[in-house]
């Protein structure tokens, strides 16, 4: 991993799919129940985020629906998971729920805005810090629904909305 990459953007991180290395979509599909495009995600994220009992098959290019209206979680050429086989919610579908800036150490978008308030401080570090107590183990690959690292994308996202 590119070290200026992860000072940067205080990444949360050190795997490889991590400091701006997003996942290329390795092909494209749509949702077999709203049609939409999927993104491509890793074997991995589904089956960290797939409840246990749900036999997945590890050769299989596995999608994430990312239309916010849609029931579906994953997808295959063949299956489709829905948000109730999933261990994780799915902020971005149901917005009346908490929404995760890290799902790792489960900080919420009003947690960053409350510590972003407070202090000005806008470091992941930092702010998991003083919202938790403590910094949990980095396991995005497996907690985040997209598979990448939440100061990429979700974390991110809470500053800028709490900027607004």
């Amino acid at each position: 991993m590119n070290k200026k990459i992860k000072e940067n953007h205080n990444c949360c991180c050190s795997g490889s799919f991590c400091g701006g290395e997003i996942t290329e979509i390795k092909r494209s599909a749509k949702c077999p129940v709203c049609k939409k495009k999927g993104k491509s995600v890793d074997y991995e994220t589904a089956r960290g985020i797939l409840k246990k009992s749900i036999k997945l098959d590890k050769n299989k290019n596995f999608l994430l629906c990312i239309n916010p209206d849609c029931e579906v979680s994953y997808f295959t050429s063949d299956d489709a998971f829905y948000l109730k086989d999933c261990y994780v919610e799915f902020d971005f579908k149901k917005k009346d729920k908490k929404r995760y800036a890290c799902y790792c150490n489960k900080l919420t978008y009003e947690e960053v805005a409350k510590v972003i308030k407070e202090t000005g401080n806008t470091s992941w570090s930092f702010v998991v810090k003083k919202a938790k107590g403590k910094i949990n183990p980095c396991n995005c690959l497996f907690k985040n629904p997209f598979g990448e690292c939440c100061t990429l994308n979700s974390f991110k996202k809470a500053v800028l909305e709490s900027k607004v």
